[in-house]
């Protein structure tokens, strides 16, 4: 198993070992799901990785869990002053990074959606089977919309176009992930949550090639 990504903020311990270019396209190109030749399947996985880690550190910080949020180079003493608000948006900025690159903003937004769920909520948060799935899910569609802004920008594509596959897009993405089977029940690790979403990512990716 890879080790977990780390923070990419300067100044934060470890590089991160999916965080390499932050995310990638699936290839697809009917559903503009990703840009065609500019972003490989494993820059996908990598971001979705980042994702997951992103993940596991929400459930350690929401469960106060001092030696999880240690594996993941953080600690409670840097999110119990803030408000809820700041909670959040400081745990997805160290734990992704800059959002500089359109592919990392995917990440972040994704990320930050399952994130606010997690933690901001007073009732029962998602399970991780349901966290990995929502996170992927937007993931690939934040995507997608780059690439939409792309072909909008490259004037390959009119915005009433645009506007047609980006709300045929979410749910069919959203249909595609959730109908795939993982094992992300409470026996999984925290830990390991950056694993499962990168499996699933992979997964995904087949799944929406094949359609």
């Amino acid at each position: 198993m890879p080790p977990i990504p780390r923070p990419r903020t300067p100044g934060r311990r470890g590089a991160g070992a999916g965080g390499a270019s932050g995310a990638g396209g699936t290839g697809g190109r009917s559903a503009g799901t990703g840009r065609s030749g500019s972003r490989s399947s494993r820059q996908v996985i990598g971001g979705a990785s980042r994702g997951g880690a992103t993940i596991g550190a929400a459930y350690a910080l929401r469960n106060r869990d001092t030696q999880r949020l240690a594996d993941y180079g953080l600690s409670l003493a840097e999110f119990d002053s803030l408000t809820p608000r700041a909670r959040i948006s400081k745990l997805v900025a160290l734990m992704i990074g800059d959002d500089g690159h359109p592919d990392d903003r995917a990440i972040r937004r994704a990320a930050t959606e399952q994130v606010k769920r997690i933690v901001a909520t007073d009732g029962e948060p998602p399970t991780a089977n349901e966290a990995i799935k929502g996170f992927v899910s937007a993931y690939i569609f934040q995507l997608g919309l780059v690439e939409l802004k792309d072909q909008i920008t490259s004037g390959t594509l009119d915005g009433n176009e645009a506007l047609t596959r980006e709300r045929m897009l979410r749910g069919w993405i959203d249909a595609k992930v959730r109908a795939l089977d993982i094992d992300a029940g409470p026996a999984l690790s925290a830990n390991d949550l950056h694993q499962t979403a990168a499996d699933l990512a992979q997964r995904a990716i087949r799944v929406l090639r094949a359609r």
